[in-house]
């Protein structure tokens, strides 16, 4: 049993090395990807030349491709807009753009060169961003670049943005440096949570007041897949717009329920339960809809962007009341307490909230395209998680010393001074902990033996009180170094000793103890050493031959054997003795 949880340790610590590493991987090959795609040194090198500024209307009129909704008409009847290519052009290069919620033709002169625009079916939406790369060649070096665009949802913002002419692969590369920390940040706070999760999962017997661990992990998790759906970076790399949009919107429905779930372990509230139970049915209903309007009425997720903003109001609602009730119910001073034991998370947790609130308040009100809408929630939740780690460092510390003490006091309580062996209050522990295993069928049978030293009054009689201890420290290391080696053993009395073998082979470890026993005896004997002989009267019992089979049962019938052999040993002394004046005679 001890080797097995000494394995169980050693995974448990090898485990978070391993996903560490794999963080680590995952880095290099993110940071590595343009090179993992074909990108050549050479392209990878080559300046991209800037290609967003001097567009206009047929008429001449400028336009600015970060605000289209200012052009007249725009969100009825769409627009196009031109601008001269360059005089040369390398071969290889081409018009490479970042267009969001639209669709569009691209034209060179009269001649179109590209399209972006996917049948309306729900899963085909053009939905948020797409990365756009229209071939060039050198023959249309100074023809007219022509984008005729429509907005795909009537009233929401548009706009085409890093715009460049030159290679794909330093266009990828270049925007893969330029967001790579935001999806870094967000690969962060996903690795917290699986190890928030798996940390929880290696604990037992956790005070159901303490932080809600498993909500935790899964918030962040959750939290840190729609950072790195909304970077960008991933869809850049990998493609699948449509999955990664899904992605981005299912993580953000399911991730309510787990904020108000862990909030409320933070801070206690009166019918905790009931918010939890109010988040769920708030979380399914929405989930459910979703589903239902996604797959039966073929709705795209930017219209059921309306769903989740409901559902992380309600969830933002839910926390505060819960704050409000946790405060009402707890008394001032048990409001201090709690506050003071968690106080590094609460705050932290607290900034977390407003962060996302600023999110969500900046993505809802902005008349722009917002380009990043995790910013705010994704640095307070990088403090957050900074905050998680420093108040478990804390935490660890605290357990540690708790821990030290415990082992110490632990030791003293269940160690008899005199002999340095186990006592009688560990010899009980001992007793519960093997009838639990012979209950469980875990222990098949046990052996309880039990001794008792001879001639301890005349030593202290005789000899005084500091001989009988050394008599009794003797017999002590006699029967730790016999029985102890197989089973246990303890000082259950003044002169009276018990040890216990569980398990299998009792007989033939019985014998290899009582051979020691008495061999250690002979020895300690022929040394001369104390004032009185050592001599021990030995009884044993197994569990399995009597009735109750438990332990207690076993030591009374062991006690009572024990008992015969001292008789027996001190009718053979008298005998000796008389035997010993006859000859005198």
């Amino acid at each position: 049993m001890g080797g097995r949880d000494n394995d169980n340790t050693q995974i448990g610590k090898l485990v978070p090395i391993a996903l560490l590493v794999c963080f680590a991987i995952c880095v290099i090959c993110l940071s590595l990807q343009p090179y993992l795609m074909g990108v050549s040194a050479e392209s990878a090198r080559t300046t991209n030349i800037g290609f967003g500024d001097g567009w206009t209307t047929p008429n001449g009129t400028p336009v600015s491709l970060d605000s289209l909704n200012d052009i007249p008409g725009f969100a009825e009847q769409g627009a196009t807009i031109q601008k001269r290519l360059p005089s040369s052009i390398e071969p290889g290069i081409e018009l490479n753009f970042r267009s969001n919620n639209l669709t569009l033709h691209l034209f060179y002169d009269d001649t179109e060169a590209y399209s972006f625009d996917p049948t309306r079916q729900s899963y085909e939406m053009p939905y948020a961003s797409h990365f756009n790369y229209a071939q060039l060649s050198p023959a249309d070096a100074h023809k007219l670049a022509t984008l005729k665009l429509m907005p795909v949802y009537a009233g929401s913002n548009a706009e085409i943005s890093d715009v460049y002419l030159g290679f794909t692969s330093a266009y990828i590369q270049r925007f893969v440096r330029t967001h790579g920390i935001a999806l870094i940040e967000s690969l962060f706070i996903a690795f917290i949570g699986f190890a928030v999760l798996l940390l929880e999962t290696l604990q037992h017997n956790r005070d159901s007041n303490s932080l809600d661990l498993i909500s935790l992990g899964s918030m962040l998790v959750l939290l840190g897949t729609w950072s790195e759906s909304v970077t960008l970076v991933l869809q850049m790399v990998i493609g699948h717009e449509a999955l990664i949009g899904a992605l981005e919107y299912m993580s953000l429905l399911f991730v309510p329920y787990f904020i108000v779930r862990f909030s409320g372990s933070l801070v206690q509230p009166h019918h905790r339960k009931r918010y939890e139970i109010v988040a769920l049915a708030i979380a399914v209903v929405c989930i459910g809809l979703t589903l239902v309007l996604a797959y039966t009425r073929h709705v795209d997720m930017h219209r059921l962007l309306p769903i989740s903003h409901a559902q992380l109001l309600a969830c933002a609602a839910l926390v505060l009341a819960q704050s409000i009730s946790g405060i009402r119910w707890h008394s001032h001073g048990n409001v201090r307490k709690l506050l003071e034991q968690n106080r590094v998370v609460v705050w932290a947790f607290l900034l977390f909230m407003l962060c996302a609130l600023a999110d969500f308040i900046k993505f809802s009100l902005s008349r722009q395209f917002v380009d990043d809408a995790a910013f705010f929630m994704r640095h307070g939740m990088l403090i957050f998680s900074f905050a998680l780690a420093y108040q478990a460092i804390l935490t660890s510390v605290h357990v540690l010393q708790r821990a030290e003490y415990a082992d110490t006091v632990e030791v003293i309580a269940f160690t008899d001074t005199l002999t340095g062996i186990s006592n009688r209050a560990a010899w009980s522990v001992m007793e519960d902990q093997v009838d639990a295993a012979l209950q469980d069928g875990s222990v098949s049978d046990a052996l309880v033996c039990q001794f008792d030293v001879n001639y301890l009054k005349r030593a202290n009689d005789t000899y005084g009180h500091e001989a009988g201890d050394r008599l009794l420290k003797r017999a002590a290391e006699t029967i730790a170094r016999s029985f102890g080696i197989e089973g246990s053993c303890y000082r259950t009395g003044g002169d009276e000793f018990t040890a216990i073998l569980a398990g299998e082979n009792l007989d033939e470890r019985l014998e290899e103890c009582k051979q020691l026993f008495d061999l250690s005896i002979a020895e300690q004997n022929e040394t001369g050493e104390g004032e009185v002989p050592l001599s021990i009267a030995l009884g044993y019992a197994r569990t399995s031959e009597v009735e109750p089979h438990n332990v207690q049962t076993a030591q009374n019938t062991a006690d009572e054997r024990m008992y015969e052999n001292k008789r027996a040993m001190k009718a053979g002394r008298d005998d000796l003795e008389a035997q010993e004046e006859d000859s005198l005679r």
